[in-house]
């Protein structure tokens, strides 16, 4: 799974040392100042660069889930851009799949593997 990058961490998101897990915190974490670092939305970006192939990987589904956000619906954020999908159940696990070649970024049911963007 990629590695986060706490330098822009949003400070209250907990992240894992192991950088692979981030929660959500209602306490403002001790992070260092950073340029990088995101203070508005709870939002951290991994330091892992994918320039070629095809990635999976699997994200466990909360209440305050990443940019495939939860709140009343779900909604994909990309580029500033929100779409809204139609899931009928909610995951518990979302499967990721990058094919770079392709420019294709979508988002799966990890039980079922239904796709859901």
């Amino acid at each position: 799974s990629p590695t986060l990058n706490p330098n822009t961490a949003h400070r209250n998101l907990q992240i894992s040392a192991d950088f692979k897990t981030v929660r959500t915190s209602t306490r403002a974490q001790h992070y260092p100042d950073n340029s990088d670092r995101f203070d508005h939305y709870r939002v951290v970006i991994c330091s892992d660069k994918f320039s070629s192939g095809r990635h999976y990987w699997e994200v466990d589904v909360n209440e305050v889930s990443w940019s495939l956000r939860k709140l009343d619906d779900y909604t994909a954020v990309h580029n500033k851009t929100e779409t809204k999908l139609s899931v009928r159940d909610a995951p518990k696990r979302v499967g990721v799949h990058l094919d770079w070649e392709a420019g294709v970024l979508s988002f799966y049911s990890a039980d079922s593997m239904s796709l859901l963007h």
